[in-house]
């Protein structure tokens, strides 16, 4: 087999240009942690009832953190009420001139119930735009009360400008993208800003694209590096060949467990949009092999920026358990896989002396290895690359699998993949897998 793409090689590089390269990210946002950590504090509360019961009780260690920045201190914050409706508590919050409007998130198999109904409906005003009907069911249930939550007991008044931010955890991210949806469409004079962690993707891409025409800067959705539940919807075309499901903009994809110390000092993140999602969520693994085990599929899910969802109501905001042994997930392992680069050939075209190389990654690992992410050294295209593509994110050429047509970019356990690339000989190149 090498012989032969030896062969081919030179005239694949003589037949080509340098291939274009996806074209960069620029982001149309900038992240405030300030204000993401205390949106994840307040969505994180909505599952403490003791903390949005009759009356506000946040515990100290969180909401007098450093992070908060004085925010839940601030003498204008004032907790106004909270409601539940189909099992689905929603509270609202108000600050200076802000008003704050948060969904729990998964709480008992009620909700559970929804999360797995993915099948979709009609929802919006654009021909073909769908979402997942557990989610549709929820919101539509609940949406005369949250309005009347907004307008009678927040404040806001109806034609006039009203600064309203929608946030919510889990389950309760999705509900936030249905619910933003419709209360700015339906009230435009209301000034909505959106933030959602680990929210399930909601909608097809006609759902999407409508959702993002209305929020087009101001959401940021967060997702926590291996968190399974964002991308689990994703996981249902690639089984069932149906029911398509995609993130709205704008993605802040936390590529590490690193937590940030302080809102100068954010975690290392990523920001997407449709353009580059590959370098975001679409390159966790989809865990349905860890449905089951909800402590492996939740692991991730409960920890965003360094809080545990399970110990935040008491006030100890103690960090979660270690990773149980029996979870698959598939975190990078900086031994698994390996690559190596064998020299094939040589050749001269044009006064130029060219190499062939074939690199062949390596999994010996017990579980698959799925989409992983290299960077090069140099950080340039070679003349040509044979099933490797290219992405740029800040300036770095990002690689992926790109396996044949109708393939998935997964290794699996004690298997070889093989590419190949033709550069300049006085240029050597070496891979590093980020992701």
């Amino acid at each position: 087999m090498f012989s032969k793409l030896s062969y081919l090689l030179p005239l694949i590089a003589l037949a080509l240009v340098i291939a274009p390269t996806t074209a960069q990210y620029v982001p149309n946002f900038e992240v405030d942690w300030t204000e993401a950590y205390n949106n994840l504090v307040m969505s994180y509360l909505a599952y403490c009832p003791d903390a949005v019961g009759s009356q506000w009780d946040c515990p100290g260690i969180v909401c007098s953190n450093q992070l908060s920045n004085g925010f839940f201190e601030d003498p204008s914050f004032t907790y106004l009420s909270s409601n539940t409706v189909d099992n689905v508590l929603f509270y609202f919050v108000v600050q200076n001139d802000m008003k704050y409007l948060i969904f729990r998130g998964t709480d008992d198999w009620t909700n559970i119930f929804t999360d797995l109904d993915y099948k979709q409906t009609g929802f919006g005003n654009v021909s073909g735009s769908m979402v997942a009907t557990g989610f549709f069911t929820a919101w539509e249930t609940m949406q005369t009360e949250v309005e009347r939550m907004v307008f009678q007991q927040g404040g806001c008044v109806q034609n006039e400008h009203c600064n309203l931010t929608v946030t919510g955890h889990s389950l309760g991210g999705a509900i936030a993208t249905l619910a933003s949806w419709s209360l700015q469409t339906i009230y435009p004079s209301l000034n909505i800003s959106v933030q959602t962690f680990g929210s399930p993707m909601v909608g097809n891409l006609e759902f999407v694209d409508m959702w993002n025409a209305v929020f087009p800067v101001q959401s940021r959705r967060f997702v926590y590096y291996q968190d399974g539940i964002p991308t689990l919807y994703g996981a249902i075309k690639r089984i069932q060949d149906k029911y398509p499901y995609y993130g709205v903009n704008n993605e802040v994809y936390i590529s590490t467990t690193e937590q940030m110390t302080s809102t100068y000092n954010p975690p290392p993140f990523t920001e997407c949009d449709l353009s580059n999602i590959e370098d975001c969520q679409a390159s966790v693994p989809d865990y349905w092999y860890d449905l089951i085990q909800s402590e492996c599929l939740f692991y991730y899910h409960r920890q965003y920026f360094g809080l545990y969802t399970k110990s935040i109501c008491t006030g100890m905001a103690t960090p979660a358990p270690p990773l149980p042994g029996y979870c698959q997930i598939g975190f990078l392992d900086p031994q698994h896989p390996t690559l190596e680069l064998e020299i094939t050939s040589h050749w001269m075209a044009g006064g130029f002396n060219y190499t062939n190389v074939v690199g062949t990654i390596t999994n010996h690992s017990p579980v698959a290895v799925h989409n992983p992410v290299f960077t090069s050294t140099p950080n340039i295209q070679p003349v040509s690359m044979w099933k490797l593509a290219p992405s740029t994110v800040n300036g770095i050429i990002h690689w992926r699998l790109a396996p044949n047509v109708g393939d998935k970019p997964v290794i699996p356990a004690g298997s070889q993949y093989i590419f190949a690339f033709t550069n300049n000989a006085t240029t050597s190149y070496t891979f590093t897998r980020i992701k």
